[in-house]
């Protein structure tokens, strides 16, 4: 389907009807795409949700986690204030089977060396380039928010490639520049492929907790309704 200038897929999860929107890389693109989405939608719960790095030990690849706090980046690698998420919505994801993690801080750039991801690390536990705008536009619009991330690299994991170099203003890969990139670095090419398989077996396991995460929460929607009809 169509929402504005976004295309979506809708599905139903049990008794939930889910609208997916790809809202592309970067703060910039999440917060264009998140706003024209609640200008015309005002959903139950909004979720933010995709890959994230590790900026601390002990966090494995293609692990679910769900911070409590989410912030964007501030000078001398310090997170906002940012937003605290609604304790109801952890606690399900929680059960669910999903990490929790004091904070995630959300940047401008990808933190490609671990020594980028260190100097992090005193400020959140994960790093991504959205969920912050996700959350701010969802709070401005009164509806309740969070990030289900998936570790796609750990902390002392260095990425294949710089993919601030081969991004667009819109969010996306240009593959004209990745080829680039990797022919000028093609000793990089099967780290780059690794990479590529890592990322999609965290997604693959993004993707099973979503299933179960979004039915539960339809189920706990369905019955705070159901009290709050009971009680008036």
């Amino acid at each position: 389907m169509r929402l504005g200038g976004l295309a979506l897929a809708e599905a139903r999860i049990g008794s939930v009807v889910v609208r997916v929107a790809l809202i592309g890389i970067g703060p910039a693109s999440a917060a264009r795409a998140i706003r024209e989405i609640l200008d015309r939608e005002r959903p139950d719960v909004c979720i933010a949700a995709g890959l994230s790095g590790a900026l601390k030990a002990g966090l494995d690849l293609a692990r679910v986690v769900v911070p409590r706090r989410v912030g964007g980046a501030q000078p001398g690698n310090r997170m906002a204030d940012g937003y605290l998420v609604a304790p109801w919505l952890v606690d399900e994801a929680e059960q669910a089977g999903a990490r929790v993690l004091p904070a995630l801080v959300s940047t401008e750039r990808v933190l490609v060396r671990p020594q980028e991801k260190a100097a992090w690390a005193g400020a959140a536990d994960i790093v991504d380039m959205e969920s912050a705008s996700v959350l701010e536009a969802a709070a401005a619009a009164s509806v309740p928010a969070l990030a289900i991330r998936v570790i796609s690299d750990t902390a002392w994991e260095r990425l294949p490639l710089d993919f601030n170099r081969v991004l667009t203003p819109h969010g996306e890969i240009d593959r004209g520049r990745l080829a680039m990139e990797v022919a000028r670095r093609p000793w990089r090419v099967g780290a780059l492929v690794r990479f590529g398989r890592a990322s999609a077996r965290a997604a693959e396991a993004l993707a099973s907790f979503l299933d179960g995460y979004v039915e539960r929460l339809g189920d706990g929607l369905t019955r705070m309704n159901t009290s709050r009809l009971t009680t008036r």
